[in-house]
Order: C-alpha cells, then sequence, then structure tokens
C-alpha cells in the first residue's frame, strides 16, 4: 500500500532526492545574487550620482499588485537612504499602462532628472525618446516581453535581458534586487512585497521565484508586516495569502478607481503611521467590496449572454477594469470562451474587450485571424484584449462564434491523489506543505475521497452547506452543497483539496469539496 508521501511524490512526478533538495531551508542568499543582473553597476552607479548631486528622481509605476509593490520597493529603500523620492502609479483610465509623454513632460517642469520604471519601460520608445530631450535618464527595469527592440534607456534591467537566470520574474523582484545593490542588505519587508508580486503576477514557481515566495511567507509568519496582514486576515500565512488574501483587495483600487487616488496604496504599504494606515486600509476594503458587489450585479443582470452559442460575447456598462474579472467568470460558468467588451472612457464610439479561454481555442490565434477588424489587440493563448469600433461588433461576434465552434475547448481531466478518510489529518497536511509553495505552473495536489455515504454525513443547521467532523479541528467542508441534493442509497465521490481555516485565533484543517459525484 503506497504511503502518502509516495501518493504525492507521483502526483508530482518527484524523485526522492529532489523531494529532499525541495524541503531544504531556503534564505535570502539562496536568491541570485542580483550582481547577475547586466547593467545593475550601471544603474546603481547614476542612482548614487543622483544622489550625491541632490539630483530630482522619480519612481514611475504600474496599476496592478506587481506593479504597486515594485514602486514600494524602491519608494522604501529610498527611504531607508534618507533620500526622499516622488512616485507616480498611473491611473488605468487617465493614463494608460506605461511611461507615457504627458507625464515625462510635467516630470520635466518639476525639475526631475532622473526617471526609474518598475514593471514597465521595455516598449515605452517614445516616452523615453521624450525624456532623453529634457535630459531626463531614464532607468528601465521590467520583466514584460521585449518587442523588436530596446528603447534608448540609461540602463535596462530585465531578468532575460540582463541574463539574470532562465526563468521570468515579476516586476517586484527586478525592483528588489536594484533595491538590494542600492541599500547594500537585505531588507525583509522588501522581500516580502517581492513574494506578494510574485504570486499576484501568476510567475512560474521554479527556481528562484519559488525560492522568494516561500522566503516571504516565511517572513510574513515571522514579522506580522502590519500593512500586509490586515489585508490578509489571520494566520498562519501561506503563499495562498498572498494570491487570494491580498493582492485581489490591491488590485481592486486600479480596478475601480477612475483618478490617481491608486497611490495612495504606496502611502498605505510603506508608512509607519498606524491611524493612516488604518484609515487607508477601510478604504480598500470599501472599494474592493464595492468591486465585489459590482461583479455580482453584472454577472446577474446581463440579459446579453446567448447560452447556445459556441462562445460568450457581452457588452458591460461595467468599468475597463472589470471587463477580464467578468469573462474569466463567463468562461469558468459557462465553460465557452467569452470575451467582454466596454464603451472606451476617451472614445464613445470605441469598445475595448477582453478575452478569456483555454486549451482548444487560443485568444491570440483568434484576434489575428480578426486583425481586418480590430483597431488593436493583443495577449496570449488564455488571455488578451483588443479595440473595435461599436459599428464593427456584429461581425465580430459572427466570426468570433464561427472560431469558437471549429476549434472547441479541450476537456480537463484534472489529476487527482485517491485518499481515504482516515488521511484527511494534521500529519498528512504538513506533508503535503513540505511541497509548497504551490502556484502557477505548479498547483497544489487535488484529491479524491472515493465511496463516502450519506449516513456518514452531517450538514449545517439550515441543511444547505456540508459540514462534518472528521476529527478535533479536522472537518469535511463543502459550501453551497445541501443535503437535498444528495441520494441517501448511493455513494459518492468528493473532490477537493486541504486548507486551512482561522476563526478567532483557532485553526482547523478542512478538506475543501469543490466537486461531488455520485458512484
Amino acid at each position: 500500500m503506497k504511503t502518502f508521501l509516495d501518493k504525492l511524490l507521483a502526483y508530482f512526478e518527484l524523485d526522492h532526492a529532489t523531494y529532499d533538495q525541495m524541503r531544504q531551508p531556503v534564505t535570502f542568499t539562496s536568491l541570485p545574487d542580483f550582481s547577475h543582473f547586466t547593467g545593475i553597476e550601471i544603474a546603481v552607479e547614476r542612482i548614487e550620482k543622483a544622489i550625491a548631486n541632490q539630483e530630482k528622481i522619480v519612481i514611475y509605476g504600474d496599476y496592478d499588485c506587481d506593479g504597486i509593490s515594485a514602486t514600494t520597493i524602491l519608494v522604501y529603500a529610498f527611504k531607508l537612504l534618507n533620500y526622499p523620492v516622488g512616485y507616480y502609479i498611473p491611473s488605468r483610465y487617465i493614463d494608460g499602462y506605461g511611461l507615457n509623454g504627458e507625464r515625462v513632460k510635467q516630470f520635466y517642469e518639476k525639475g526631475y532628472q532622473l526617471i526609474i520604471t518598475v514593471d514597465n519601460g521595455v516598449s515605452q520608445h517614445q516616452a523615453i525618446d521624450l525624456a532623453n530631450s529634457y535630459d531626463i535618464d531614464v532607468i528601465v527595469t521590467d520583466h514584460h516581453q521585449i518587442l523588436d527592440h530596446l528603447p534608448a534607456a540609461y540602463a535596462i534591467l530585465h531578468p532575460t535581458y540582463s541574463n539574470y537566470g532562465t526563468v521570468v520574474t515579476c516586476g517586484a523582484y527586478v525592483a528588489l534586487m536594484l533595491a538590494t545593490a542600492l541599500l547594500k542588505r537585505e531588507e525583509r519587508y522588501l522581500v516580502t512585497l517581492a513574494a506578494l508580486a510574485t504570486m499576484s503576477d501568476m510567475m512560474v514557481l521554479k527556481e528562484y521565484n519559488r525560492a522568494i515566495v516561500k522566503l516571504g511567507s516565511e517572513y510574513l509568519n515571522e514579522n506580522q508586516y502590519r500593512a500586509l496582514t490586515l489585508l490578509a486576515g489571520e494566520g498562519p500565512y501561506t503563499e495562498d495569502c498572498f494570491s487570494l488574501g491580498i493582492a485581489p483587495k490591491i488590485n481592486a483600487i486600479g480596478r475601480m478607481v477612475m483618478t490617481t487616488d491608486i497611490n495612495l496604496l504606496v502611502e498605505y504599504l510603506s508608512t509607519n503611521d498606524e491611524a493612516k494606515r488604518q484609515k487607508l486600509y477601510q478604504w480598500i476594503i470599501s472599494i474592493n467590496q464595492e468591486r465585489r458587489a459590482t461583479m455580482k450585479d453584472a454577472l446577474n443582470n446581463n440579459d446579453e449572454v446567448d447560452l447556445t452559442a459556441p462562445a460568450i460575447v457581452v457588452v458591460t456598462k461595467e468599468k475597463e477594469g472589470l471587463i477580464g474579472l467578468l469573462a474569466a467568470q463567463y468562461l469558468n460558468s459557462y465553460d465557452k470562451p467569452a470575451i467582454v467588451f466596454t464603451a472606451s472612457e476617451l472614445d464613445a464610439d470605441l469598445l475595448k474587450g477582453s478575452a478569456r479561454s483555454r486549451a482548444g481555442f487560443n485568444i491570440a490565434k483568434a484576434f489575428q485571424s480578426l486583425a481586418d477588424i480590430l483597431i488593436s489587440y493583443g495577449g496570449h493563448g488564455g488571455a488578451g484584449g483588443c479595440s473595435i469600433n461599436k459599428s464593427d461588433l456584429p461581425a465580430f461576434k459572427q466570426r468570433f462564434n464561427a472560431l469558437a465552434e471549429q476549434y472547441l475547448l479541450e476537456t480537463e481531466h484534472q489529476k487527482t491523489i485517491a485518499i481515504t478518510l482516515s488521511e484527511v489529518n494534521w500529519e498528512n497536511y504538513q506533508l503535503m506543505r513540505e511541497f509548497a509553495p504551490f502556484g502557477h505552473s505548479f498547483p497544489a495536489p487535488y484529491f479524491k475521497l472515493a465511496d463516502l455515504h450519506l449516513k456518514n454525513l452531517t450538514f449545517s443547521r439550515d441543511n444547505k452547506h456540508l459540514l462534518t467532523t472528521i476529527d478535533q479541528n479536522i472537518k469535511l467542508v463543502g459550501f453551497n452543497k445541501p443535503a437535498s441534493q444528495f441520494n441517501l442509497q448511493a455513494t459518492y465521490n468528493f473532490y477537493g483539496r486541504y486548507t486551512l481555516s482561522t476563526y478567532r485565533n483557532a485553526t482547523s484543517l478542512q478538506f475543501q469539496v469543490d466537486e461531488i459525484e455520485e458512484v
């Protein structure tokens, strides 16, 4: 009979030697040194010169969790160097993505002599050329795909261009390496911010990406960084608290707020003033609640969804920042490629769309075949964005559906580990966590509990939720799995994951049931 460890090794297709290596403790020295970044010496030298000459420096970030974390990392580092700098998080609705000419002009008028971009820059050629014409140097720190050629920046730090390693990092990781080079030491809070961004930006969890998430989780549990624990809720803190607890709340600001108030997030993440932090925390929570309510209303009150069509093509009145989330929800709910359009803030005759798909129907290829009616487009197999004239929507819908009918989504059969109810225990949970962190390209294991009988199950008082105690502080939980959906005579297979639930400082182990199958 296979042990639980044997089952995990088979699931992840790992041998014992690799497993032993994965279990080894990580430290900051587990990450390749910042000196591996080609060009970092040039960048540091230019920044130190600016400090010595009292030049004005501004950090230019991005409106997602990665860009906000990256901006905070450098702002915090300069604070530790006792050198004040400016910073700007662009508004999705006012500025769009990346450094732009209008902001460069404003920086020039305010006397800035050095711009450091984080999580953007490698494709902002015109803005950087304009900065050069104003005698403003630009240091680019970015991780996005490099297009035809590099911009004429003073220095460029990029994980692949700079030959840092074989795995692409997030923007905040690059910013962390620059901050470490400037500080000449490790700063644990900044490591934790880079771990947050690595999870939020869904970086491949291999090599140093895996190490920094593991390290950041440890630092958060050890140091209880207030700005992060407020957003995450009660611990213990695993990688899930980054991707599921903190990042969605931070990303909600960029999606919902149409002003430049998004810059308050940097203050929230970097301030030592608890009263100010609490006030900003309440603001973040209120915006996130608004996002959730808006999403719920949009999904429940959209009569345009044609369930008979091969694809979901919808026009919504919601903000542009929400259309990607809506498309993902439609994909998951209806198992069809989905694209959601909304009217452009800048041009009433223009629609901006965000699409989601999975294996079988490639978004990037679909957009290429529709290029004659698209004003702009971009993306990859699973996600993308485009803009069209309103008058072209009927033609787009017809042709997009024709492609979806031709290229059907492939059925995904999720790999599982067969276990018994007795194997849902703390010892096995801890054994599973030795393989962590889990995330993109290395998901948490999915389990199958076979042949369970209704007579062995209990439910919540209102019978709406499966809630069965297995042992002390160990539960079998299925939300919205009412007793009425079960047949007393049948047996069932339950599919789900091990999770932790903390309430009033008491932590319980749960088998979270996602799917139920009658045998």
